[in-house]
């Protein structure tokens, strides 16, 4: 028999989801949460990898120990456990059908922001050769993005997301007629130097998907449903 707490709470929901659709509103409170967890996990992990790549780099550079192994198996274990914790906060918080069917769909490019996170030390245990030149040719991450903020603004209806992709296609813009000037010149100004480095070390590090991701969650907005 089931529990008539289960029942009472699922009456409830039904409630909740026919409001929505009765007042023509977009729910947007369990998106936002679970979003927003991952986000703040997806943070931590590129601080924890930032910061530890450094401290190895800063170790081989004086005392010419190899750290990078353990930066890739960290890099590796903290993109799996971000992937995680997107479907654990899925499957626990309260939300509409709504919003769920819509997170589970979102979900293809979480996995994706991941994976392209493990692509460079997963390359140093599987033959990825291929692969990571095209990654380091064209900004796959980037694309990825805009698609997820238009299937964000789809559902969410909320203009934001034009800014953020605008963000994208002027990074993108900047990123390559950067990397141009630096192939094709034969004298380089530390100031070009500069730009370029900070622009691949935004990119490795997701800051761009950072970024945009973080302005629509921001901007979100929702109405509290009373029953």
């Amino acid at each position: 028999m089931k529990n008539p707490e289960d029942i009472i709470n699922k009456i409830q929901q039904a409630k909740i989801d026919t409001r929505y659709v009765l007042d023509g509103e977009v729910p947007v409170r369990g998106v936002k949460r679970v979003l927003g967890v991952w986000l703040i996990s997806y943070i931590i992990a590129s601080l924890i990898i930032y910061f530890s790549t450094q401290y190895f780099m800063s170790l081989y550079i004086t005392d010419g120990f190899d750290g990078f192994e353990i930066t890739r198996l960290i890099t590796l274990a903290l993109f799996t456990v971000v992937i995680a914790i997107y479907y654990i906060c899925l499957l626990r918080t309260s939300m509409t059908m709504k919003e769920k069917d819509f997170l589970k769909v979102f979900s293809i490019f979480i996995v994706l922001f991941s994976l392209l996170r493990m692509l460079f030390p997963l390359s140093y245990y599987m033959n990825f050769t291929v692969l990571l030149q095209l990654y380091n040719t064209f900004p796959f991450d980037i694309v990825i993005n805009m698609i997820a903020l238009i299937f964000l603004f789809n559902y969410l209806k909320d203009k934001t997301a034009f800014i953020s992709i605008g963000m994208n296609i002027i990074f993108v813009a900047l990123m390559t007629y950067v990397f141009s000037i630096v192939m094709n010149s034969s004298e380089l100004s530390g100031t070009l130097l500069s730009l370029n480095d900070m622009l691949v070390v935004l990119r490795d590090n997701g800051i761009i998907i950072i970024v945009s991701l973080f302005t629509i969650i921001l901007s979100m907005k929702h109405r509290k449903v009373e029953i």
